[in-house]
C-alpha cells in the first residue's frame, strides 16, 4: 500500500518556507544542490559479520567496497539492544531516558519531532517501502512520509511470528525443540514465496527505476539477519561449520555475568544444544548476511545504472543496523532488554556519497544518537528541535580520530514498571515470562565505553567491567578487581556526567516573557501549587506517633500532609525510619517513637550473604541468606502472590523495600516460608517444604504471641501468609487458630471500615485487600458453621479491591462495595480476580450454611423459595457479571499463562463449578446432609435432583466441569467432622459402606482431575509449570488415598483401637486401654503389625500382612472411569508410574511423617491451587 502524494512529491498540503531548507532561492542552503539519501537498514546485524570489519570467513564483497566508496566507523555504538527502542532513539537524536522510548510497544508520537518529519516538512520525498511497525506510532506514519509500504507485497504477510507482534500470540508446540528454543528454521525450499527482506528490495529496485521525484529519503527497513535463522540455497550451504570463527563459550568466562543470562540458558533449555547447534546457527547467519550482500549491491548497481541519470552521483548512501546478535557468544541467542554486551551494540556504520572522503576508516567514538544531526547537515536541512546527537560530517571530511570520549547505551526496566514489560507468544513467550518473573533481571542498565574500557552499571545487581583491547570478547568481568577499582570509579563518574548532561533539554521555541491574555477575566490557578504544611494539632502522644489513631483508623488531627505517597504498608518504611530515631519521613516527625515496631532498622545490602536484623528479642539468627530470598521472592511472585489471598502485596514497593532495607522483617518472613515449597529449595518429603521454612514458621508464630499488643499491617499480612501456609501444609487445625487472630487484628486495625477521605488511594487499596483477604481466608477455614466464622460480610464495610493491573501501575480505580445499596442501581464497579474471588466466597458461606442445615430446612431445594435457589440466583448473577476478561476462554487462558496469573483464573473457575456442586451434595450420598432417598424421589420429574441421584455413579467420572466438586465435598466433611469433635463412642454404624463410597469417589475424582490437567492444560500450554507433575501427583494421589486412615483418626475403628464388628470392651488391654491396629483405609480391615512399624509409619499394604497368613489382597479392586488415562494398565505405567504405585498400593503409606494430628487435614489442600 502506497500513500498518496501531489505531483511535486509533498504530502498533506505542506509549502516549504523560508528557513526550512526547501530550495526556494531564500533558504541558507538554497546555493548547494540537494542531495538525495539511501538508508540500508537491516536488523540485527553483529559488527563483526562483515569482511571490513575483520571476519576472515565471510563473503560481503558489496558491504566491503561500500565501505571503500565511503567512511566505516569501527567505534560506533547504538544506544538499546532492542529494535524499537534503538530505532527510536536514532531516529530522534534523543537518549532512552529523555525520550521516554524506553520499551517495545512505545513509538514515535505525533507530537514528537523526529528525523523523517523534519526532512518531510523541508521538501524531501520520503518513502518508506516496508511495513515493519516498530518505529511509527499511530497518526504518525502519514506526517513523516509520503510513501509507504510495499510496491511488490510479500504473500501472507505479516508472517506467523516475527517477534515483534504485539497483539498475536502463536500457540507452542506440544514440545519445543531445542531448535525452535535457538530460532533455528535452516533450509528455505527454492520454491518458497518471496519473504519479507526480498519484497522490500523488489519494491524499492522498482520504485527507483520508476525515476522517483527528488530530493527523495529512501529508507528500507529490512527484516533479516534478525531470527529466525532461515535462507534458501546457495547461501544456506555457503558456510562450512568448521570454518567459523569460533564463539565465546560459558565456560571460557569469569567474574559476574547479569542474571538474565543464567534465566534464559534455564528457560530455553540452551543446555540441550550441541556445539554443532551453535555452528548450524552461525553458518545460517552468515548465509542471510550473504544474501543481504547480493541485495544492498542490486540497490547500489541500480544507482549506478538509472536510466534518468546517476542517481549515484547525487545520493548519500548509509548501511547500519539497530543492535546485534549473540549467536551463540556465553551461550546465548538473540538479545535481551538489558543487554549491553559489545556483540549486541556495536554497530558497522558506512557512509558514502558525494563530495565525502573514500576508503576511509575512523576508530572515533560515536553514537547513533549522532545520526540525525548528520543526516541534517548532509542534505542541508536546519535543525529545528533539541536532541543529544553531535553531526559527524567535519569527523568524516577532516579525518579526524577523536568525536566524543564515551559511547552510551541503556536499557531495562525499574521493578514497578514490571507490568509494562514485554508480553509475547512463541516462540517469544520464555522471553517474556523471564521478565514479568524475574523483573530485576531486565532492571535498569548503563554502559559506558572509550577505546579501552567497557563498564556496565545495573541498577539491581553487580557492576561489570572488561577491557576492550584485551578481552574484545567480553569474556572476563574485572569490576570485582581492586587493581582496577579506579577505572570503575571514572566510568561510574562518566556516567553521573552524561546522566546530569542528558537528563532534560530547554525547548528551542520559546513561549516568552510577561505576555498577557487581553479580554479575560482573571483566574485563580492556586489549585496547580502544592498546599503548604499546615499547623497541626496533637491528639495524644508524642506528635507524628499517633498510635491509637492510625490503629484504628480514626480522623486524626496530626493526619498525614497531602504530598507524595508514602509506603503501601505506612509500617514498613515510614515506621522503620523513624525507628533510627533521626531520618525524616514527608509527613511526620523527627521525634523518636516511644513504641517501636517490629521493624527492620539496618539495611538489606544485595552484597550481603545474610540479611542483618534487628538485635531485639524477637531476633532470628537463622534468616534467609539473599541468595534464598531471591529464590523465594521468584517463587512468591510466579506461584504464591496470583492467589487472591495473597494479592495485598503490592510487588514493585515489597521489592523497593526489600532493596532499600526497609521492608517488614515479619512479613518478608511469612513470604519465604509460604514460597519455599514452590522453590528449588524444596524437600518434597516435608509437609512444610523444607526444614528451614519449618522453622522460619515457628519464629514468624513466636514473634506474634510475643507481640500480640502490635497491630501493624505487615503484621496482618505476615499472619495472613502463614495461615496460608498452615493450609498448605495441613496444620488446619493451626489454621484455624490463626485466623481468629487474623480477623481480630484487621477489625482492631479498622480495615473493615472505609478509612478517612484524604486516605492516599494506594493505602486505602492495601487496606482494602488486607480486609478481604482476611475475610477469604476466614470463609475457607470456619467450615460453613456460622458459630465459627469470625468475619461475616456484614462486618466488612468497605469497597471490594481493585483490578489487580490497576493496582499494580498505582492507577486509582473506584469500585462498589460486597453489598450494594439500591441507590446505586445498575452500576457495575466489581473490580478485578479478587473482587470476584471476594464475591464468590461470601456466596460460599450461604451455600455451605445451607448444606449443612438442610434436615432443618422448611423448604424442599426444588422449591422456588428455598435458600437453594437464592444461591443459585446469586451463582447467576456472579456469573453474568463477571468481566470479559475474567471469562473461562481460550484468550484469557493465554494472556494469563504469560503473565504467571493462570492459576488463579483456574482456581476461580473450580471455585465457581464446586459452589453449584456443592448445592448438589443434598442429593449425593455419603455425607450429612444429604437428603433421605425418599425425600429426593419428591422431586418432580426430570428435576436435577432426582437425575443426579439416580445417575450419580455414572455422573461422577464424566463431569469434567465439575471435577473439584467431590474434592470440596469431602473437605467440608473432613472439616465439619473435626470441629463437631466426634467422640470414640459416638455413633458409628453403617458408616462403613458410606466411607467406602466416598474413597470410590476420590479415586474417580483423582483421575478426572488428572484427565484435566494432563490432557487439557498440557494440551493448551505444553509448560511444565501449568500442569501438574508426576511429583504433584504423587503428593496429590497420598492425600486422596490415604486419607481415611489419619481424617477419621478420632474414630476408634477407623485408628485401629476399635476394630470393625468387635464390641468395645473385647479390644482393650490390661490397663483399659484401646489396643492399635494398622488399618487398610481401601478395605478399612485391620493390618497386624508390629509396634515398630507403627511407630515408624512404614506400613505397605503387601508387608503389613502376618507372615504365617496369606498376603492380604483387595476383595474389590478400584476401578477407573472409562476414557481415564489410568485406566489402561500400559498408560498408566507409562505416563504416571508413581502415582500408579501409589493406587496399586505397592508404595509406602507416609503415616509416620508428623503428628497426625497435624496432617490429619493435609491431603484435601492440594499445593498446585494455592
Amino acid at each position: 500500500m502506497l500513500l498518496e502524494v501531489d505531483q511535486n512529491g509533498i504530502a498533506n498540503g505542506h509549502v516549504p518556507q523560508n528557513g526550512d531548507g526547501a530550495s526556494n532561492g531564500h533558504g541558507p542552503f538554497a546555493a548547494q544542490r540537494r542531495r538525495n539519501l539511501i538508508m540500508f537498514m537491516p536488523d540485527q546485524l553483529r559488527y563483526d559479520s562483515l569482511g571490513c570489519t575483520g571476519n576472515p570467513v565471510i563473503r560481503t564483497p558489496r558491504f566491503d567496497k561500500l565501505a571503500r566508496e565511503g567512511t566505516l566507523f569501527t567505534n560506533c555504538f547504538t544506544q538499546a539492544s532492542v529494535c524499537t527502542q534503538s530505532r527510536c532513539s536514532m531516529f530522534t537524536g534523543q537518549y532512552l531516558h529523555t525520550s521516554s522510548h524506553r520499551s517495545i510497544n512505545d513509538l514515535l508520537k505525533p507530537w514528537e519531532d523526529n528525523m523523517f518529519k523534519v526532512l518531510k516538512d523541508a521538501g524531501y520525498h520520503i518513502a518508506a517501502l516496508a511495513t515493519r511497525g516498530d518505529l511509527f506510532g499511530a497518526g504518525v506514519t502519514e506526517l513523516c512520509v509520503n510513501e509507504y509500504g510495499f510496491v511488490e507485497s510479500p504473500p501472507n504477510w505479516p508472517p506467523k511470528y516475527t517477534g515483534k507482534s504485539r497483539t498475536t500470540q502463536t500457540e507452542p508446540p506440544v514440545e519445543a525443540t531445542v531448535e525452535q528454543r535457538l530460532f533455528f528454521q535452516g533450509l528455505v525450499e527454492e520454491t518458497a514465496p518471496q519473504d519479507y527482506d526480498e519484497a522490500a528490495i523488489n519494491s524499492a529496485l522498482a520504485w527507483l527505476e520508476s525515476s522517483p521525484p527528488e530530493p527523495f529519503v529512501l529508507f528500507l527497513p529490512l527484516f533479516y539477519p534478525h531470527p529466525p535463522f532461515k535462507v534458501k540455497d546457495p547461501y544456506y550451504s555457503m558456510y562450512l561449520a568448521e570454518t567459523l570463527p569460533p564463539r565465546v563459550k560459558l565456560s571460557e568466562t569469569t567474574g559476574y555475568e547479569p542474571r538474565f543470562m543464567e534465566h534464559v540458558r534455564r528457560e530455553y533449555g540452551l543446555d540441550r544444544a550441541t556445539e554443532q547447534h551453535w555452528h548450524d546457527i552461525k553458518a545460517v547467519y552468515y548465509g542471510m548476511i550473504s544474501r543481504l550482500d547480493d541485495q544492498l549491491g542490486s540497490i547500489i548497481d541500480t544507482l549506478k545504472h538509472q536510466s534518468t541519470g546517476h542517481l549515484w552521483d547525487r545520493t548519500y548512501t548509509m548501511m547500519f543496523t539497530d543492535h546485534g546478535e549473540y549467536l551463540g557468544d556465553y551461550d546465548m541467542v538473540e538479545k535481551w532488554p538489558a543487554g549491553v554486551h559489545e556483540v549486541l551494540t556495536r554497530n558497522p556504520l558506512m557512509i558514502a556519497g558525494p563530495d565525502l572522503p573514500r576508503g576511509q576508516v575512523t576508530e572515533a567514538l560515536c553514537e547513533m544518537v549522532d545520526l540525525v544531526p548528520t543526516v541534517l547537515e548532509l542534505l542541508g536541512v536546519e535543525e529545528r528541535y533539541p536532541h543529544s546527537g553531535v553531526s559527524l560530517v567535519k569527523t568524516i571530511k577532516e579525518t579526524l580520530t577523536e568525536h566524543k570520549p564515551y559511547a552510551f547505551t541503556e536499557g531495562g526496566f525499574l521493578l514497578r514498571e514490571e507490568p509494562l514489560t514485554e508480553r509475547g507468544g512463541f516462540p517469544y513467550d520464555k522471553k517474556s515470562s523471564i521478565q514479568h518473573t524475574w523483573p530485576d533481571s531486565v532492571g535498569r542498565a548503563i554502559s559506558v565505553r572509550d577505546k579501552d574500557w567497557a563498564y556496565t552499571y545495573r541498577l539491581y545487581e553487580e557492576p561489570e567491567l572488561y577491557s576492550r583491547k584485551h578481552d574484545p570478547g567480553e569474556a572476563h568481568n574485572l569490576a570485582a578487581l581492586s587493581e582496577h577499582a579506579e577505572t570503575c570509579q571514572r566510568m561510574r563518574e562518566a556516567i553521573l556526567q552524561w546522566m546530569v548532561e542528558t537528563s532534560d533539554y530547554v525547548p528551542w521555541k520559546q513561549d516568552g516573557v510577561g505576555h498577557v491574555e487581553r479580554g479575560r477575566q482573571a483566574r485563580s490557578f492556586n489549585w496547580i501549587l502544592p498546599r503548604p504544611l499546615q499547623p497541626q494539632v496533637k491528639c495524644d502522644e508524642t506528635p507524628g506517633e499517633c498510635l491509637n489513631c492510625r490503629k484504628l483508623e480514626l480522623d486524626c488531627q496530626w493526619a498525614t500532609p497531602a504530598g507524595g505517597p508514602h509506603d503501601n504498608f505506612t509500617d514498613m518504611a515510614t515506621l522503620a525510619l523513624r525507628s533510627t530515631g533521626s531520618v525524616s519521613v514527608p509527613g511526620t516527625s523527627t521525634v523518636p517513637a516511644k513504641r517501636r515496631r517490629e521493624v527492620v532498622s539496618s539495611p538489606l545490602p544485595t552484597d550481603a550473604s545474610h540479611w542483618r536484623a534487628d538485635k531485639t528479642a524477637s531476633h532470628v539468627d537463622d534468616v534467609p541468606s539473599f541468595q534464598e530470598r531471591s529464590l523465594l521472592l521468584d517463587a512468591f511472585f510466579s506461584r504464591v502472590h496470583p492467589n487472591p489471598t495473597a494479592s495485598f502485596v503490592h510487588r514493585s514497593d515489597l521489592l523497593r523495600t526489600v532493596h532499600n532495607g526497609t521492608v517488614s522483617r515479619l512479613l518478608l518472613l511469612a513470604i519465604c516460608v509460604i514460597s519455599y515449597r514452590f522453590s528449588s529449595l524444596s524437600d518434597d518429603a516435608h509437609p512444610d517444604g523444607g526444614e528451614r521454612a519449618a522453622f522460619w514458621a515457628c519464629r514468624i508464630r513466636h514473634d506474634l504471641m510475643e507481640n500480640l499488643d502490635r497491630f501493624s499491617r505487615p503484621t496482618l499480612g505476615a499472619t495472613l501468609l502463614l495461615i496460608q501456609h498452615d493450609i498448605n501444609s495441613g496444620r488446619s487445625a493451626a489454621a484455624w487458630t490463626l485466623n481468629v487472630l487474623a480477623t481480630r487484628m484487621a477489625f482492631a486495625l479498622g480495615l473493615n471500615r472505609q478509612g478517612p477521605t484524604g486516605a492516599q488511594w494506594m493505602q486505602a487499596e492495601v487496606s482494602r485487600r488486607l480486609m478481604w483477604s482476611s475475610f477469604c481466608v476466614d470463609a475457607m477455614t470456619h467450615g460453613g458453621i456460622l458459630e465459627y466464622c469470625s468475619c461475616p460480610a456484614s462486618a466488612v464495610r468497605i469497597n471490594l479491591p481493585a483490578d489487580e493491573h490497576n493496582f499494580a501501575l498505582s492507577i486509582p480505580e473506584e469500585t462498589d462495595p460486597l453489598q450494594r445499596p439500591p441507590s446505586l442501581g445498575e452500576r457495575n464497579r466489581l473490580g478485578g480476580l479478587m473482587s470476584q474471588y471476594v464475591r464468590l466466597m461470601a456466596i460460599r458461606n450461604d451455600v455451605i450454611q445451607y448444606c449443612k442445615n438442610i434436615s432443618e430446612q422448611p423448604l424442599k431445594p426444588w422449591d422456588t423459595a428455598s435458600p437453594l435457589q437464592a444461591c443459585l440466583d446469586a451463582l447467576g448473577r456472579w456469573h453474568a457479571e463477571l468481566p470479559s476478561q475474567l471469562e473461562f476462554e481460550e484468550i484469557n487462558l493465554y494472556a494469563r499463562f504469560d503473565s504467571n496469573a493462570l492459576d488463579s483464573l483456574m482456581s476461580l473457575h473450580c471455585w465457581y463449578d464446586t459452589l453449584h456442586a456443592s448445592l448438589y451434595r443434598v442429593a449425593c450420598p455419603g455425607f450429612d446432609q444429604s437428603l433421605p432417598a425418599s425425600v429426593l424421589v419428591q422431586a418432580p420429574e426430570g428435576n436435577r435432583f432426582r437425575l443426579l441421584a439416580r445417575h450419580f455413579p455414572d455422573h461422577v467420572p464424566t463431569m469434567l466441569d465439575y471435577s473439584m466438586w467431590a474434592h470440596e465435598s469431602a473437605r467440608n466433611l473432613v472439616q465439619y467432622s473435626r470441629v463437631r469433635g466426634i467422640s470414640p463412642g459416638g455413633p458409628m454404624a453403617g458408616l462403613q459402606g458410606q466411607i467406602r463410597e466416598d474413597l470410590q469417589i476420590m479415586v474417580n475424582v483423582v483421575a478426572g482431575m488428572t484427565r484435566y490437567f494432563f490432557c487439557v492444560r498440557k494440551r493448551r500450554f505444553n509448560d511444565s509449570s501449568s500442569y501438574l507433575s508426576e511429583q504433584d501427583l504423587m503428593w496429590s494421589a497420598h492425600k486422596w488415598r490415604h486419607a481415611p486412615g489419619p481424617v477419621l483418626e478420632y474414630l476408634p475403628w477407623i485408628r485401629g483401637e476399635l476394630p470393625m464388628g468387635s464390641d468395645e470392651a473385647s479390644n482393650k488391654d490390661e490397663d483399659g486401654h484401646f489396643k492399635r491396629h494398622a488399618v487398610d483405609p481401601i478395605t478399612l480391615e485391620p493390618l497386624s503389625t508390629s509396634p515398630h512399624d507403627v511407630e515408624t509409619g512404614q506400613i505397605t499394604m503387601a508387608s503389613a500382612a502376618p507372615q504365617n497368613e496369606p498376603q492380604h489382597v483387595h476383595p474389590a479392586p478400584l476401578s477407573f472411569p472409562e476414557g481415564s488415562p489410568l485406566q489402561d494398565t500400559a498408560e498408566r505405567q507409562h505416563v504416571f508410574p508413581a502415582l500408579t504405585s501409589i493406587l496399586d498400593g505397592s508404595e509406602t503409606v507416609p503415616f509416620g511423617m508428623q503428628d497426625s494430628s497435624d496432617w490429619s487435614q493435609g491431603w484435601f489442600w492440594n499445593e498446585s491451587w494455592d
